[in-house]
């Protein structure tokens, strides 16, 4: 297991979730309040750019793969660009080495 496990580990325990659901793309976002960490899983039903604020400030240090950018928005929550070829997701770690 790698790091960001204990962190999700960690994070499920503590908070809530905020989701966009039943559409494309459907976004659930877990981030402790405290700490600013946690993930942002984005999943998509089809081709397509989609961008995402989030509810919670978040950590600057963050992982992804695929075509993920972030950046810092107001008061320190994160804008999250993702892209999609075809249908998929994209998980973005926050607070993770």
């Amino acid at each position: 297991m790698g790091p960001e496990t204990s962190v999700i580990r960690q994070i499920y325990k503590c908070c809530w979730p905020t989701c966009l659901v039943s559409g494309s793309p459907e976004i659930h976002e877990k981030i402790s309040a405290a700490s600013g960490k946690g993930v942002v899983v984005v999943f998509a039903t089809a081709k397509g750019s989609y961008s995402y604020v989030t509810t919670h400030k978040v950590v600057a240090s963050h992982r992804a793969a695929g075509d993920v950018t972030v950046t810092t928005h107001q008061a320190g929550r994160a804008k999250i660009s993702v892209s999609f070829a075809k249908p998929g997701a994209r998980v973005i770690f926050f607070g993770t080495e």
